[in-house]
């Protein structure tokens, strides 16, 4: 004690000292009392020395976010399950070691009971004391890109205003904004899409035509409404709002999705037991949130794009989502099963890309893996999970049956119809109008101008938009579409069965801006027809600016000011679309 710093336990020459004291007062005590002599071998015995960092931590993170809170009480009773907490972090930290080849050295996971809002368990890092990775950081309440694991949260809204259900036909094509043309994560297009398959393969053209027809500013709101803080203005997101491009934290994902789970009752996370439970808000309706947890369950085959679904074997069901942000600096999965939320994300916490940080790929495995742990643990403690029936008796749900691969009510010609939940009175329900029945020529096999049953015969075809047409037609996917015509027939009547040329560029209600000194701005015209072969005729506020085939690129000059962009083709049936020029 008179040089603490000599007998420091914390350097050989201290522990050095400390070894000769205790040998000389041992040595002094023996003298004085011979029969306690046993002590002078006891004295030679190595000192056990630990440092700070063997002392009592368990759930780092969490007990730093935890004591970081105001509370009025002296001791605090947390939600966290201890077990459990070690069971999961010792079973993440396995998962990360076995794909260290690969360059994954990091990860953080989140479980909630969403019937009670408790966290269950809470790792911010695969190792809190690993300095190599950053452990210290605590990736549950960092704010990153959530990548796709939001639109669910899309599908519900697009749901609840009646844009879709999840047999809605869908357009996975490209798409452009002016200098934005967003992609999907594969780079492929899948043309006609159901909204369960495109929300479950994360296609991202569908997600973005959906916010644009919610609104970004709804959206916007919808995530404020459900937790999300620190968020910019809606006009720095934009669109890119659908993929990803507002960042929150795994705290606030699990969040979402619980409120998924409880059929749209938001309320905020439990982390002490002293911690009142909140009034839940509604969000949107329960219907919409039953219609997109009955689209979620649609991943239990695994399939080319969901390589880590499992087939539902063990009969408890998850609802989950992935998320791959951009350049591959964040992989996510976010589910649900009985009674949990689990929310796990990959990465690194200095941003450093990785190609093998994909959703599917990087953070679905480690998902499935610490479910096992979870199902595991709670089978062994006697209250083993099980699935929740999510339709309630109170819910203005219905069954129809449907068109399978296109979608709309099954008429008379679908050849396979499957029954889908749909809103009455809210979801949209057309009948199916692809498969048709029209009169074919006994003679020519060429589509007839008038039935007529001593000449002709009916037969069904499929009629798709002219943008599937282009798409089929560059795929090399061979479709039973319609025969042309016959010679003879009166084309005003051919005409009016067309279907009107489809711009693809520019979309409508594009801003485009003007980034150098001029007053103007070049524009690309792109539009396809149902005919390959067909002219299609270019006005921009009535002016003509030129011809293309079907297909094929123009391109003109606009001045600054809102634009109306007419496509007509040779058979007189056109459309149109609105575009703004601003600096």
């Amino acid at each position: 004690p008179q040089n603490p710093t000599k007998r420091g336990l914390n350097t050989d020459t201290g522990i050095k000292n400390i070894m000769n004291m205790r040998h000389d007062l041992v040595a002094r005590w023996v003298r004085a009392h011979p029969d306690d002599e046993n002590l002078v071998t006891l004295a030679d015995m190595p000192l056990r020395r630990n440092g700070a960092d063997a002392l009592p931590f368990a759930a780092p993170h969490f007990i730093n976010y935890e004591s970081g809170i105001a509370h009025r009480a002296s001791e605090i009773t947390t939600t966290i399950d201890l077990p459990l907490q070690n069971a999961m972090e010792k079973k993440l930290k396995n998962l990360v070691a076995q794909r260290r080849d690969i360059g994954i050295t990091n990860a953080a996971a989140i479980l909630v009971n969403y019937k009670t809002m408790d966290v269950l368990s809470y790792i911010g890092s695969v190792d809190y004391f690993d300095a190599s990775i950053l452990g210290q950081n605590d990736g549950v309440r960092a704010k990153r890109s959530p990548g796709s694991t939001l639109k669910p949260l899309i599908y519900a809204a697009a749901v609840d205003q009646g844009l879709i259900h999840g047999m809605t036909l869908m357009k996975d094509a490209k798409i452009n904004f002016g200098v934005y043309a967003p992609e999907n994560s594969d780079n492929e297009f899948f043309g006609p899409v159901l909204a369960h398959d495109a929300l479950t393969h994360s296609r991202n053209i569908p997600a973005i035509n959906l916010v644009r027809e919610i609104g970004t500013k709804n959206f916007y709101k919808l995530l404020t409404d459900a937790g999300v803080t620190g968020l910019k203005k809606p006009s720095h997101y934009g669109i890119s709002i659908a993929l990803g491009g507002a960042e929150l934290s795994m705290m606030e994902l699990a969040e979402i999705y619980a409120t998924m789970a409880n059929m749209g009752e938001h309320r905020t996370l439990r982390t002490s037991i002293n911690q009142p439970t909140d009034i839940p808000t509604q969000l949107l309706s329960p219907e919409a949130f039953f219609i997109v947890m009955d689209m979620l369950a649609h991943q239990s085959q695994p399939t080319k794009h969901i390589p880590f679904a499992r087939n539902q074997t063990s009969g408890l069901r998850h609802y989950w989502k992935t998320g791959t942000s951009s350049s591959y600096r964040d992989a996510w999965t976010a589910g649900i099963f009985g009674d949990m939320v689990l929310i796990v994300w990959v990465g690194n916490f200095d941003g450093q890309p990785n190609n093998a940080f994909s959703g599917a790929r990087a953070a679905a495995p480690i998902y499935f893996g610490l479910a096992d742990t979870i199902g595991e643990y709670f089978a062994r403690h006697g209250t083993p999970l099980k699935n929740n029936n999510f339709l309630r008796d109170d819910m203005n749900i219905a069954l129809v049956d449907m068109c399978d691969a296109v979608g709309g009510l099954a008429g008379e010609h679908c050849p396979k119809s499957v029954p889908t939940y749909f809103i009455p009175g809210v979801s949209p329900i057309d009948v199916a109008s692809v498969y048709r029945a029209i009169p074919i020529d006994n003679k020519t096999g060429r589509r007839a101008c008038t039935r007529d049953e001593k000449t002709t015969h009916m037969a069904v075809y499929e009629f798709w938009d002219a943008e599937y047409i282009d798409m089929f037609r560059r795929a090399g996917v061979i479709r039973k579409t319609p025969p042309p015509f016959m010679d003879g027939c009166n084309l005003d009547e051919i005409a009016t069965d067309a279907a009107p040329p489809i711009i693809l560029s520019p979309i409508d209600g594009t801003r485009m801006v003007i980034l150098d000194k001029s007053d103007s701005m070049r524009v690309t015209l792109r539009a396809i027809s149902e005919n390959t072969d067909a002219k299609i005729f270019w006005f921009i506020d009535d002016k003509m600016v030129g011809t293309t085939k079907s297909g094929n690129v123009i391109t003109t000059t606009a001045p600054m000011g809102t634009h109306t962009v007419r496509a007509m083709d040779e058979m007189g049936t056109g459309t149109s679309a609105n575009f703004d020029v601003v600096k």
